[in-house]
């Protein structure tokens, strides 16, 4: 049997396959609300503003695939934030490394699919991680976990060794955009 082409479609149907087979198995917990999402979608816009110019403006130069424009990186965003934010509460993270972590997050979120418009394979990954480069570059931010994040953010298999930021900032990310954000696509 030959191997299924990597479509927006076929992403799609098993995704959809995916999500209601594991429903029957797991407990999933909602989505965060968009009240509960609020404050992290204020941070991005406040603290990342010229990072967004930069973004919406290559967005304006390249088409979107299978709807991963702008509403898709803000909402995968803000909801890794939220992500980010939980998870650093039930591990105990200090409130100091909790408040890099949202915004790696935020940052990695609002930046992962800067490239999507490449396709679903893996030059969207590797051309997405030199964009966000030099996006951070253009605004002095440039940040290693961001840009590494966003280079790995479809591989399920990343191994983030032992460095808690990036796993936390890499976990949000997927979960942003897999697995909270994907299981309703």
């Amino acid at each position: 049997m030959g191997k299924k082409e990597l479509t927006y479609n076929n992403i799609q149907k098993e995704a959809e396959t995916f999500a209601a087979q594991y429903r029957k198995e797991n407990d999933i917990p909602d989505l965060p609300s968009l009240k509960q999402t609020r404050k992290y979608k204020d941070v991005l816009h406040s603290e990342f503003a010229d990072v967004i110019d930069l973004v919406k403006q290559r967005l304006s130069l390249v088409e979107s695939e299978g709807g991963h424009g702008f509403e898709h990186l803000e909402d995968v965003s803000t909801r890794a934030g939220y992500i980010a934010d939980t998870e650093c509460k039930f591990r105990h993270v200090s409130e100091e490394l909790a408040h890099q972590v949202i915004r790696k997050a935020l940052l990695a979120g609002i930046l992962h699919d800067i490239e999507r418009h490449r396709g679903f394979g893996e030059d969207h990954v590797i051309e997405g991680a030199k964009t966000a480069r030099v996006i951070l570059e253009k605004v002095g931010q440039v940040d290693e976990t961001v840009i590494t994040v966003v280079r790995n953010h479809d591989d399920m298999n990343y191994d983030t060794g032992n460095d808690l930021i990036l796993s936390l900032v890499f976990g949000s990310i997927w979960d942003a955009d897999h697995f909270r954000y994907g299981l309703e696509r």
